[in-house]
Formats: structure tokens, C-alpha cells, sequence
């Protein structure tokens, strides 16, 4: 078959041969049939003469499926797309003015024949190859579907003339007419074979998910801009495709390409394709697309497998060679880690200096959208992959991790890249488990010996941060970098300080060697709305003397754990972010001064700031870790709460220092000093009442397995107001001195440690010399007019609690046991009482007072001389933590006779009475005693005896007794035996 003109000018020729099924149809430019129509002859001798043949479509496009997952292969026929013709073209070579017109010599297209290769040019610009595809007379295959090859010029098509048909007589097979590309001779070399370049596709320049045209849609299709500009764009010094088989006939194309040469510039997405297909139809398509783990910046893969695989029809593998079975195009990808190995070159924002993966292949991916940064999601239903990697903290040491992460695809724009970074860090998964492994997360010149650089990490929040330019970055390195965001840690040299659930924080990395970081900070906390660690310096270790807490908002490399950046970065000391200034952890000063109070804001020495190290001791060969603080301050100012002043003087100041010592085994022990000097409290008793204890030097030692040693120091006590006036009144009426008593305290202090608890007791009354003015009284009488005063005296007690609990003051005018008494020189009437008051550094915490009249009568019969008393009183008590008042009525009667020098005789009567149900007042009841005491020579008699009373108010009869009673039990402000003293005293 032929087309020409009028003329009879030859423009086509159609060649079919059944035996070896050629199918090709010819194109002549410049040429023209001859007049016998055996030849072609140049038709304008000054231009160039081609031959085009053009071949049948090569190339099947198969819609792939999902290999890997519960679905099934598509139902037949599969959906499919068939590429256009392509061509092969030659050009007549120049000077020869005729081609014979016969096939054999229209395909002899060796490389000595007069017919040459007409191909693209090599390599063109990206303008040039978006312009358009090969032109009329240029080869141009397309296969794969919608790319578009031509060989390099290295590369030539061998195609045999004749059938090829074997000698066999019966069962004779002609060989299926194809043209082969092969190398040229003189491009030839040893094991090298012919190179394809991909020089155009209808997609080239489209972006990846955004394909135009036609809908359908192949997993290589996304990966054509990148093929064509590895193979034929000029400014990337694009290289040809090896090709070891390339094959065209009538029934489709054979391709077996291995490609790129080598790896492509960073711009160009994609690593390495492979390509082979039969009669047309793919039987295996592998593209390896470059990109990144996000956040940890490892190259990797995106490895994409389309293979031909025979399958049931509902899609399990074949098992059984005669049933029935579809070959179909399945599709699986995973992502394969190009470099495993990657140092951060000592990047402090992260807590490690490299990171090893070692999981170099996933199981096949279950997402489907892979042209933008995705979670890396196997299985079915789909979980996020765990790549496992063995970090190498700042000390050497290994680290073990496990971390989602998404893949990145090289190229990605920065928009896209941006919207990845938000992703990432908006999903739980960016939070690592780091299961408490110790890790040193800092550079220090003795990462390894510096235990302050140690943590124990619990989580690690990672982050990735974009470069700053294209241009810093190194040729395959991401266009972003790890970051660890936060990180939640545990301190091990708190552990001895803090309980192990407290001890954690969320922190973020700092550079130690900024300019403006001289005490070498390297954790500063993250999230200010998370509790601080609370450094607690434990009420069984130094007790309520100083606690100085502090809030953990970092750790420094010279200072260990801190609680104002500011001040160890050169700012001044503000107590109020160093230490805790409230909540269960206060810092305080005697147990209910806060510590931020007293503490003047200003020192901008860091070398005076608190100080907690962590170094390693050994002791008898036994390798243990040993933690001091040391801290002293002279910055103290004077503090007024209304209750309790706090007077620093002019050499005043706190020092602490604690060491906790741990052992091989996990024992621990914990010694710790306190001294405060040059100080005085001020107590407040009442409104015009009031105490001042001046103290030299206060120093508290404890430690495990021996008692506390201490020095109060306290060295005058001094009183003002009501209290003073009242003591010169009655040494006023007595022969009392004061002079000592006025310049300094005259008490003398004893101190008793208990289990819970340093008392400290002092009490003044008159001096042991008779009394001039009544020599025939005892001495302990103060006598003022008409009337005696016994058993005047001041005391005070404080009590410092090892517990986490104010220190209690209670003043006394005499006491319950032992209260004061004035009786008639005389008449008959008399009375006695006694005050005392309990405060603490917040204030009342006990009040109570009694008082008591009655009158004293003489009795002489005959010889036997005695006295006889009656008394009515009561006692009244108010504690201010339940708010409750108690009162008790007591009704006494009492006498003694004195027979003779040998022979006494006493007898008492003592009820005591308490309201019941003061809510609804039911009466009085009680208990009444009898007490009867003989007294011969050196033998004492006595014996009592007890009964029950209630006296019934007048709206109800009495309640049973198990619901009756006060508010406040007698026994809570004084005990029976220290009443019944007291009323024995008086009754003597």
C-alpha cells in the first residue's frame, strides 16, 4: 500500500509480512518514488532526506492494585490505557542522492548502511523540553505509556531484512521481526550496552498528585518530570539510561532499563528506576523516590514495586497450577534508608551527638497518597511504623530509642514542608518513650565525670527546624534538622531530696556556651504552667529551723539545679522565683517565716547563689554518688507578720550546707547543718504585751543514726510593755532585784530534745534570800500591803518542731499546776489564778486562764492547830485551730490539823463539774472525790475514794453519757493531776 500525489510522489509506504508480522508504515521527507518505482530519490539535493517508520502502539498501561492488604485485584477486564504510535527515524546520509526502495533496504539500519539515526538532541534546557516533544522526523518511542524515549548517540537500531525461520522440517518458528537498540561500534565498550534518554511526556512539569489530562493513572507516571530531567536536562548534567534490552515490533515493547547512572542533584526527586516489560505489558516497575525521615533527617527511600503476579480471583496467590488465574499488576512500597548513620555535628539543641538507625527496610506502607510528606503507616489496619535507633549521648554513651516518623519527599516545597513541621509536632506521636534511660544531654569538657549533666529521661518531644538557606545545606542532607523540643527528665541527684514521682520535669536545652550563659545553664523548664519540681529539704532532715526550698526551674552545669535563670545568667537574685514561696513546700525560716520574705532581692554573684553538685566518691572501695549543697547568704532583711518579727542585725546571716551520701546498694544516708547568726525574734504576747529573744548564733546539726546536736544560742530575752510593768510592780513590793533582770534576762534556759520536737524552758521568780520585810514567811512570799502573793513568777517555752510545723511560743503568768495565789494577811477571802498564752509564727494557737475565790479559816482545838478552806473557781481554755472554748466549775473543801510534831491529819473534797451538751443545755456532771491522809511519825496513811454526780438542767433529763461532753476535753489544756495540784496548793 502507498500514498502519494498526483504526481506520483511517493509520501508513505505500508509494509505487512504475515510470516514474521512486520506492521510498519513509512514516511518519506525530500524523497520521491523514481520512475521505474524501485528506488527514492532526493527531491532537493541542499536538504536533508529522512525516513520514518513508524511502528504500532509498544506500550499497555494496567491499572495497579494493592499488594499486602484484604482487598482484591480488580474484576476483569483491568482498566488499561494504550500508548501511541511511535517512530523510528533516519536520514538519508548527505551526498547520497538515492535509497533502494525494496524493505530490506528501508530497514537496513546498521550503522554502515546510507540511512542514519535522526534523534533528539542529547540534553536540552528545561524551557526546550517543556516547549514540546521530538519533532516529525525524530525518534520517538513511547513506552512507557505517555514518556517518550530516543536513544543517545551512542546507540544504533539493528533490525534483520528477512524472515528468520529455522532449518527444522516440521515445526519450523519464524522469529518475531523486531528492531533492537544496541551500542555502536565505536561507542562500544567492554560489558557496556546502548543508553535511552527520556526526552519529553504530555506531564512534564506537572506537580506530583496534580497529573493533567487523562485520569488514569500509574504508580511511574508521578516520576516523569524527574526521568526526563535526569536523562536529558541540560544544567543537571543529566546521563543516559543503560539499557540492556530495548526491543520494538507489532506486539509491543521489551524493556529492561536500569537507571539512573548514578544518583541525581537534589532538585530531582527521584534515585533509581527500574523498568521491564514484555510484549508491552509491565512485568516489573521500581522507582526509588528520594526524600527524608521528618524529624530525624535520616535520606531514605520511597521504594514503589509494581510486579505482575498471578493470583485467584479473589486475589490469594496461585497454589494450584490447574485452576484458573489472573496475572495482575500489584503494587506495594516501603521505605528503604539510604544513610543509617547520621552526625549532628554537635548541635546542642538536641540531647545527642548521632543517631544510628537500625531498621534499614519497612514492611510494606499502607498509605496511599505518597507525592506529599506522610506518616510512615504499615499494616492493615494501618499503625504508625517504630524505627528503632541507638542514639550516642555528649558522654559516648548508647542510647536506645524508638520513633514514628514521616516521610518527606525531596523537592517538597516550603509551604508544603512548613504545613509537615505542623503536623508532626501537632500529633501525639512526636513524644518519644524514652523509658528512663540515663542520658548525658549536654557537651562539657567532662561529659563523663559531670553527673550534673546526667538525666534520666522519660520522654523526648522532637521537633524539626528548617535550614536557614539551600545554600548551607550539604549535598544530600535534609532542608531541615532534629530538634528535641522538650523533653521530660528526671534529676538522679535529687533522688535523695525528692521522691522519684516529683522528681521529673518538662525542660527544654540551652547553649552552654553562649556568651550570655557563664554558669553554664543547660536545662531551663519548659512549661511554666506544669508544678516545678519542689527541692525539699524534708522536715525529718533539718526540721523547722530553715528550709530553705527551691523551685527546679533548670540545671546548670556549675551550680546543678536552679530556680532563677536570670540570677545565674547575671541578673539579680529574686527569692521569689528561687525559692518556693508557697503550698506544701514553702520555704521557711523557724517553720513559719517564709524564706522570700527575709531574703533582700539583688546578688548578681552566681558564686553566691545556691549551689547543688552531684559528684562520685569512693568509700571502703565501694563506689557511691555524693550530693552537697552549700549555700550561704548574708542578704537577710527584717520581716514583720504582726505576730512574730524577724530583726536581722548587722552581722546577720544563713548558712546551709547538706550532703547526702548514697552507697553501691541503694542506701542512702543524709547530714546536714544549719547556722543563723546575729538575729533577734520579736513576740507579740498581746496589744501591749509583748517578748524579744536575742539570739548570737544558732547552729543545728542532725544526721542518720545519732541524735541532733544544737546551739540555740540564745543570749538575753528581753520584755516590754504590760509584761515589764508588771514584773517591776511586783519587785517593786519585794526584795526582789530587777537591775540583772533589766539589762539582761536572768533566765535560765534549759533544752531537752524529744522524738519530735527541741524544747527550750526558762522561767524567773524571786530569789532564795529570806525576805527582809517578812522574815516568819516563806521565801518564795512576796507580801505588798495586806495581802501575800505566792507562786509569782514568769516562764517561757518554745518548742522547735523536726516535723513541717511552726514554732509554738507560750508565755505564762504562773500555770495551772503551780498558779499564783493572794490571801489576806488578815481576813479570811483569798484567790488564786493563772495566764498562759500559745502563738506560733501565724499567730494564737491556745489561751487559757483560772481563777478561783474562797475563803481560809484557823482552827486551835486544845492543843491541835489547822486550817480549813473552801474555794469556787473555774478554768477556761480557747484553741484557735477548732475555735472551741472548754470551761470546767470547781467546788473544793479542805483541812488539815496538826495534832502534834508526830501526828497530821488532811481531808479534801474536790468536785469538778462539766456542762453537758452545751448546744442544749442539760445540766452538770462530774465526778467527786474524798481523800483522807494520817500521818504518824514516819508512817503516812491515806486513801480516797471516787463517785459519780449529775446535776440535771432544767429542760431535759440527763443524756446517757456516751454523748455527752464539751467541746474541748479538760485533759486537753491540763491533765487532772496537774488540776488537782493546783487545787492541793491552794488548799495547803
Amino acid at each position: 500500500m502507498s500514498d502519494g500525489d498526483d504526481e506520483g510522489t511517493l509520501t508513505a509506504l505500508h509494509f505487512l509480512r504475515h510470516i514474521d508480522l512486520v506492521s510498519l508504515r513509512f514516511e518519506f521527507v525530500n524523497l520521491r518514488q523514481s520512475r521505474d518505482r524501485k528506488r527514492l530519490e532526493r527531491i532537493d539535493p541542499q536538504s536533508p532526506a529522512f525516513v520514518v517508520a513508524h511502528l504500532p502502539p509498544q506500550h499497555i498501561a494496567e491499572q495497579t492494585f494493592e499488594l499486602g492488604t484484604q482487598g482484591s485485584p480488580p474484576a476483569a477486564p483491568v482498566p488499561s490505557r494504550q500508548s501511541g504510535p511511535s517512530r523510528l527515524a533516519f536520514r538519508l546520509q548527505d551526498g547520497v542522492p538515492s535509497l533502494d526502495l525494496r524493505l530490506e533496504s528501508l530497514l537496513g539500519w546498521g550503522s554502515d548502511g546510507p540511512l542514519v539515526q535522526s534523534r533528539v538532541a542529547d540534553t536540552r534546557s528545561e524551557a526546550e523540553i517543556a516547549a514540546g516533544g521530538p519533532t516529525a522526523v525524530e525518534t520517538a518511542i513511547e513506552a512507557p505509556y505517555r514518556l517518550f524515549l530516543s536513544p543517545d548517540s551512542g546507540s544504533a537500531w539493528f533490525a534483520h531484512t528477512t524472515p528468520r525461520t529455522s532449518d527444522a522440517a516440521q515445526d519450523a518458528r519464524t522469529e518475531l521481526w523486531h528492531a533492537r537498540l544496541v551500542a555502536t561500534p565505536a561507542a562500544r565498550q567492554p560489558g557496556a550496552g546502548p543508553g535511552v534518554r527520556a526526552v519529553w511526556s504530555p506531564d512534564y512539569g506537572a506537580e506530583a498528585g496534580a497529573i493533567p489530562g487523562d485520569a488514569f493513572d500509574t504508580p511511574l507516571r508521578h516520576h516523569y518530570t524527574d526521568i526526563v530531567n535526569l536523562t536529558h536536562r541540560s544544567d543537571l548534567d543529566s546521563q543516559p539510561i543503560p539499557a540492556q534490552n530495548l526491543a520494538l515490533s507489532a506486539l509491543g515493547v521489551w524493556l529492561d532499563l536500569e537507571g539512573p547512572a548514578r544518583p541525581g542533584p537534589d532538585s530531582v526527586g527521584l534515585r533509581h528506576w527500574t523498568q521491564r516489560t514484555t510484549f508491552g505489558q509491565d512485568t516489573l516497575s521500581v522507582t526509588e523516590e528520594r526524600g527524608f525521615l521528618l524529624p530525624t533527617g535520616h535520606p531514605a527511600s520511597l521504594v514503589e514495586v509494581s510486579e505482575r503476579v498471578f493470583l485467584r480471583p479473589g486475589g490469594e496467590r496461585r497454589a494450584d497450577e490447574n485452576e484458573s488465574f489472573g496475572a495482575y499488576l500489584g503494587h506495594r512500597r516501603f521505605i528503604r534508608i539510604a544513610t543509617p548513620f547520621i552526625d549532628y555535628g554537635g548541635d546542642w539543641r538536641l540531647p545527642f551527638r548521632s543517631l544510628r538507625l537500625l531498621d534499614l527496610t519497612t514492611p510494606p506502607l499502607s498509605h496511599a497518597d505518597t507525592h506529599a510528606p506522610f506518616w510512615v503507616e504499615t499494616g492493615d489496619p494501618a499503625v504508625r511504623f517504630l524505627f528503632r535507633g541507638r542514639a550516642s549521648d555528649w558522654a559516648g554513651a548508647d542510647v536506645d530509642l524508638e520513633f514514628a516518623a514521616m516521610f518527606v519527599p525531596d523537592g517538597t516545597s516550603e509551604t508544603d514542608l512548613a504545613a509537615a513541621f505542623r503536623t508532626y509536632g501537632g500529633d501525639p506521636a512526636h513524644l518519644i518513650d524514652m523509658r528512663g534511660q540515663a542520658v548525658t544531654v549536654t557537651a562539657t569538657a567532662d561529659a563523663a565525670g559531670n553527673l550534673n549533666a546526667r538525666v534520666e529521661l522519660l520522654d523526648l518531644a522532637l521537633a524539626a527546624a528548617g535550614r536557614e538557606s539551600d545554600e548551607r545545606r550539604a549535598a544530600g542532607t535534609a532542608p531541615f534538622s532534629p530538634v528535641a523540643d522538650s523533653m521530660r527528665a528526671r534529676l538522679p541527684l535529687l533522688r535523695d531530696f525528692v521522691p522519684d514521682p516529683d522528681n521529673a520535669n518538662r525542660f527544654r536545652l540551652a547553649d552552654v556556651s553562649a556568651a550570655d550563659n557563664p554558669a553554664g545553664i543547660f536545662l531551663a523548664r519548659a512549661d511554666q504552667d506544669e508544678p516545678a519540681i519542689a527541692l525539699d529539704f524534708g522536715h525529718a532532715r533539718i526540721g523547722s529551723l530553715a528550709l530553705p526550698n527551691m523551685e527546679v526551674a533548670g540545671v546548670s552545669l556549675t551550680h546543678g539545679p536552679f530556680g532563677d535563670g536570670e540570677a545565674l545568667s547575671g541578673g539579680a537574685l529574686d527569692p521569689h522565683s528561687y525559692f518556693i514561696a508557697d503550698g506544701a513546700h514553702q520555704a521557711l525560716l523557724l517553720g513559719g517565716l517564709p524564706l522570700t520574705d527575709l531574703i533582700e532581692p539583688g546578688g548578681t554573684d552566681p558564686a553566691k547563689l545556691p549551689s547543688l553538685t552531684l559528684t562520685t566518691a569512693t568509700d571502703d572501695e565501694a563506689e557511691g554518688r555524693v550530693l552537697a549543697l552549700y549555700w550561704q547568704t548574708a542578704a537577710l532583711r527584717e520581716n514583720d507578720d504582726g505576730t512574730l518579727a524577724f530583726r536581722p542585725g548587722t552581722d546577720a546571716s544563713l548558712r546551709l550546707d547538706a550532703v547526702a551520701r548514697s552507697g553501691p546498694d541503694g542506701e542512702s544516708g543524709f547530714v546536714t547543718a544549719v547556722e543563723l547568726d546575729d538575729y533577734r525574734l520579736s513576740m507579740q504576747v498581746l496589744p501591749g504585751m509583748g517578748i524579744e529573744l536575742v539570739f548570737d548564733s544558732t547552729r543545728y546539726r542532725a544526721g542518720p543514726g545519732r541524735p541532733p546536736e544544737y546551739d540555740m544560742g540564745l543570749t538575753d530575752i528581753r520584755m516590754h510593755g504590760l509584761i515589764l510593768e508588771v514584773v517591776e510592780f511586783l519587785a517593786s513590793a519585794s526584795a526582789v532585784s530587777l537591775d540583772k533582770k533589766m539589762e539582761g534576762s536572768g533566765f535560765a534556759f534549759t533544752v531537752k530534745a524529744k522524738s519530735d520536737r527541741l524544747e527550750f524552758a526558762g522561767s524567773w521568780a524571786g530569789e532564795d534570800e529570806e525576805n527582809p520585810r517578812y522574815p516568819d514567811k516563806k521565801k518564795d512570799i512576796i507580801a505588798y500591803g495586806p495581802f501575800w502573793f505566792y507562786n509569782v513568777g514568769v516562764s517561757l517555752q518554745a518548742a522547735i518542731f523536726f516535723e513541717r510545723k511552726p514554732v509554738e511560743f507560750t508565755f505564762a503568768l504562773a500555770s495551772p499546776a503551780k498558779p499564783f495565789m493572794i490571801t489576806s494577811a488578815a481576813g479570811i477571802w483569798g484567790g488564786a489564778g493563772s495566764f498562759a498564752i500559745t502563738l506560733d509564727t501565724r499567730g494564737l494557737v491556745k489561751l487559757a486562764f483560772s481563777i478561783a475565790v474562797g475563803a481560809v479559816r484557823a482552827i486551835e482545838i486544845g492543843g491541835a492547830k489547822g486550817r480549813i478552806m473552801a474555794t469556787v473557781g473555774f478554768l477556761i481554755t480557747y484553741d484557735a485551730r477548732d475555735t472551741g472554748v472548754g470551761y470546767t466549775f470547781i467546788v473544793t473543801f479542805s483541812g488539815g490539823v496538826k495534832i502534834s510534831e508526830a501526828i497530821k491529819v488532811s481531808v479534801s473534797f474536790v468536785l469538778e463539774l462539766v456542762p453537758v451538751d452545751e448546744n442544749e443545755f442539760r445540766g452538770f456532771e462530774g465526778e467527786a472525790k474524798v481523800s483522807i491522809k494520817l500521818k504518824i511519825a514516819f508512817f503516812t496513811f491515806a486513801f480516797s475514794f471516787r463517785f459519780e454526780m449529775f446535776i440535771p438542767g432544767p429542760t431535759r433529763s440527763r443524756a446517757p453519757l456516751a454523748r455527752a461532753g464539751t467541746p474541748m476535753a479538760f485533759e486537753s489544756v491540763m491533765s487532772r493531776e496537774d488540776w488537782s495540784a493546783y487545787r492541793g496548793a491552794f488548799a495547803a
